[in-house]
């Protein structure tokens, strides 16, 4: 498979920046497990560390090493510099939502407020925006597969 040096650093790129964010929500996930160990009444610790490790780390690896492990399972080039920001920029927004949601309903409880049915958008939409998330990145893949595939040589240009 021959590819040209956009290819090479876009796939370079992408490999690094999604690597560098998953460890980062492990990270996260691991500190606020950390402390839901020692704040045991408060629930927006645990669920969020179970939604950053279970949505950040592990779907964003599953997004980082899929396009990697199609190329020799299907036989097709998948194109990197055709890829999309939207799939991983939705999973962020998600999690920053869910953790908005959860210190919303937490300041309710400790306020008891009776009504939480505005409260749980927050919480429901996040769920939505991540199948959003995986629809726009199963079609970012399938498109950047069905790309007219050409042989570049080293310096870019395409063979004749």
């Amino acid at each position: 498979m021959q590819l040209s040096k956009g290819e090479k650093k876009a796939r370079y790129k992408y490999t690094l920046v999604i690597a560098r964010l998953s460890f980062m929500f492990l990270l996260i996930g691991i500190i606020l497990s950390i402390l839901s160990v020692f704040y045991t009444g408060v629930f927006v610790l645990y669920d969020m560390w179970i939604h950053v490790i279970a949505i950040g780390f592990i779907g964003l690896t599953i997004a980082l090493y899929l396009p990697l492990m199609l190329a020799p399972i299907l036989g097709r080039t998948v194109r990197f510099s055709h890829f999309s920001k939207l799939p991983i920029w939705l999973i962020i927004i998600s999690l920053g939502l869910r953790g908005v949601g959860d210190i919303l309903i937490q300041a309710a409880v400790n306020s008891e407020v009776i009504s939480y049915q505005y409260l749980t958008i927050p919480l429901s939409l996040s769920g939505w925006i991540i199948v959003a998330a995986i629809l726009s990145f199963m079609l970012m893949i399938h498109r950047s597969m069905n790309i007219t595939t050409q042989v570049f040589s080293e310096d870019g240009t395409t063979a004749l």
